[in-house]
Formats: structure tokens, sequence, C-alpha cells
């Protein structure tokens, strides 16, 4: 294939990239002295020709195509299989990089970057999309991140970040993403700014280890860790979050959970049963509103309770330890006043 011609493809690619939004990604280098413009494939190496070819055009393979065995990805050297067109397989396909479609059966798999489609009946995989959708019966899952892209599965989503929409019945997770995540269950370890529908909405940190020094051998520091749920050092999350439950760390916008709602940090608006939240700036409306520091704005419910409050108390039942602003309920608690306990109406400034 003429020089011309690849640098053609080339800018293709560099335009769909710019076009969609994509960050700039480093292109893998395609084996420019081996490549091919039709591959055929029962099960590799049943081949013609091997992957250590650039296909520019055609990969077909009757059961499976492309690389023939699951070797580690960062082990693929720079002849490994390039797939620019279309890879497609009754089984499953497997390439290095691919910059087009990839269809299959049962599994479609890219172990550098992806720029363009995968799609399969049962699940995807892709260790980079710059720019891409994965549609699959069961799973996508993307190890390192996704640039600009889609993931539509009937089960789950998995992404380390994500720019995009990630649309499932049952999971979608990321690391750190700004889109939509849409299934029964979300979460967003880190920073997510979007929306997030479904019954449960999590933006949450996980589960880590705080190494504890126990004592020194032979010069070397032995330590011992122990599980922790701590939040420190997790981002936030912006936007909005619709379900039954919706739960955040650091949050700003709207949590919309029907039964439930918690924040460590708040600021927006709380509409449910239930809402909690350690610190609040905003407007808690629910039958139940608690914080167990401070609350700045408005609470709307039956039950309000603040320790520090600052603003506005409208319920049946309203408590705060410290306040600055005004209650108005049947029962009226301030601790800080001198008369504990005045109905209808009660103030402290």
């Amino acid at each position: 294939m003429s020089t011309f011609v690849r640098l053609t493809l080339g800018a293709a690619l560099a335009v769909l990239c710019a076009s969609s939004g994509a960050p700039a990604r480093a292109i893998e280098p395609f084996n420019e002295q081996f490549w091919t413009p039709v591959q055929i494939s029962i099960w590799p190496p049943v081949q013609i020709p091997n992957d250590s070819c650039t296909v520019y055009g055609l990969s077909l393979g009757l059961l499976r195509v492309g690389i023939h065995e699951k070797v580690v990805h960062d082990a693929l050297g720079d002849d490994a299989e390039d797939v620019i067109g279309f890879q497609g397989a009754l089984y499953d396909s497997y390439s290095r990089n691919l910059y087009g479609v990839q269809l299959s059966g049962c599994f479609s798999s890219c172990s550098k970057n992806l720029i363009g489609a995968q799609a399969s009946l049962i699940g995807n995989m892709a260790d980079r999309i710059p720019c891409g959708v994965q549609c699959a019966g069961l799973a996508n899952y993307v190890k390192r991140d996704v640039g600009f892209g889609i993931q539509l599965a009937g089960f789950c989503n998995e992404a380390a970040s994500l720019t995009g929409v990630q649309a499932a019945l049952a999971w979608n997770q990321c690391e750190s993403g700004a889109g939509l995540q849409f299934s029964l269950a979300n979460a967003a370890y880190k920073e997510y700014s979007g929306i997030q529908l479904g019954l449960f909405n999590w933006g949450e940190a996980k589960h880590g280890r705080i190494e504890r020094n126990r004592e020194t051998k032979d010069g070397h520091i032995l330590s011992q860790g122990r599980a922790t749920s701590s939040h420190d050092g997790v981002g936030d999350l912006r936007g909005l979050q619709f379900g039954l439950v919706s739960k955040a760390v650091d949050f700003y916008g709207a949590q919309c959970g029907l039964a439930w709602n918690d924040a460590r940090d708040g600021a927006g608006l709380q509409f449910g049963f239930l809402n909690t939240a350690d610190t609040m700036v905003g407007v808690q409306a629910g039958l139940l509103n608690w914080h167990t520091q401070s609350m700045t704005g408005l609470q709307v419910g039956l039950f309000n309770r603040a320790t520090s409050m600052t603003g506005l108390q409208l319920g049946l039942f309203n408590q705060a330890s410290t306040m600055t602003g005004i209650q108005i309920g049947l029962l009226n608690v301030i601790k800080e006043n001198t008369a504990l306990l005045i109905p209808l109406v009660n103030a402290h400034f």
C-alpha cells in the first residue's frame, strides 16, 4: 500500500478523534513491513496471513480471527496485528489496535487502542477507547479509560474514566468521568460530573488500607494493614442523582433519591423520604432531614434536625443544637435557648 494511502487513513482517524472531542492519544506504530488488504482465518494459527500483519481492509474469521492467544497486553510488540477497517468472526475477534469496526458472535477484544466500534453478543474489552462505541449483550470493559465513548450492555459496563454514556440493565461503574450513567445501579468512585439515573446511585470511596508500622527486620520495615472505608482524598460528584437511593461523598447539584439521599458534604438540593449529610448548603425537602454537623439553607419536612443550623426549619418537629435563624412547626427545639421547647415559632440570632 502506498505511503499516500496510509497517510490519508491516518489523517482521517485524526480528524475523527478531533471532531469527537476525544483527548489526543499517541497512535501505535503500524507494521510498515508486512500488510495485507484481506485476512482470512478459521482459528489462529490457521490464518492467512499471520497475526504479525497490519490489515488495511477486511479481517474475517470463521470462528476466531486475529491474535491467536491471549497474551499479556503490555507484551504486544510493534509487529502485533493492527486492523484498519473491519474485523469479524462468528466466535471472537482479537487485535492490538483497531481503527474501524470489530464484530463478533461472542467476544471482541482490542489490546491497545480502539477508535471505532465493538459489538458482540456477550462482551467487549479494550485497554483504551479514545473515541468509540461498545455494544454487548452482557458486558463492556475498558481497562484504562474511555476518551470519548458510549457503552451499551445488557448487564454491566466498567471503565477507568469515561466521557460519554454508560447504559446497562444492571450496573455501570467508572473511576471518574463526565456524562450519563443509566442503569439499575451506578457507581463513580472519584470525580464525576453529569447524571446518574438508577435505583441506586453511588459517588463513593473504595475501601482501602491504612498501613501501620509494626517492627523492623534486617533494615526493612514490616507493616500490617487494616481495612478502612475512609473517604479522605476522594473527589466530588457534580450533577444529578435520581433514583431510589442516592449517595455521594462531596456533592454539588441535586439528589433525588426517593428513599434516601446521603452526602458527606453537599451543596444544592436533596429531595426524598430521608435526607442525611454531614454538612449541607442548600435545601433539604423530605419527611426526615438530618445533619450531624451543620446546615445552611432550608429544611422542609416532618422532622428536621441539625447540629448547627443557619436558615429556616419548617416542619412538624424542628430541632437544632445551635441556631441562627427561624423554626416554624408544631414543636421547635433550640438547645442554646433558655426556653428549650417552644411551639409554633422559635428563633435564635
